[in-house]
């Protein structure tokens, strides 16, 4: 939960800054240099990328109350705490 709101965070809007900043460098250059970054450019680039897809993930999946009260009414979590891994 602390994380919540990570995607607003300042890191966030630099790591989007840098992505287009990359992304930038490769449009303004000739289309048979668009791959080729120096190493340092790469690991920037490949970095904000494993941060940004660490944010979307922790943001979790949506998910109806409505029906996970259903599922608890049923008894359902009944079944889930006794299954063994």
């Amino acid at each position: 939960m602390d994380h919540r709101n990570d995607w607003l965070s300042f890191e966030a809007f630099e790591e989007l800054d840098t992505m287009v900043e990359v992304l930038q460098e490769v449009v303004q250059k000739d289309a048979s240099e668009k791959l080729a970054l120096d190493q340092e450019t790469r690991w920037r680039l490949e970095d904000a990328v494993e941060r940004t897809r660490a944010r979307e993930e922790a943001q979790g999946r949506p998910f109806s109350r409505r029906d996970v009260n259903a599922r608890l009414r049923a008894g359902e979590h009944h079944t889930l705490m006794h299954q063994q891994w």
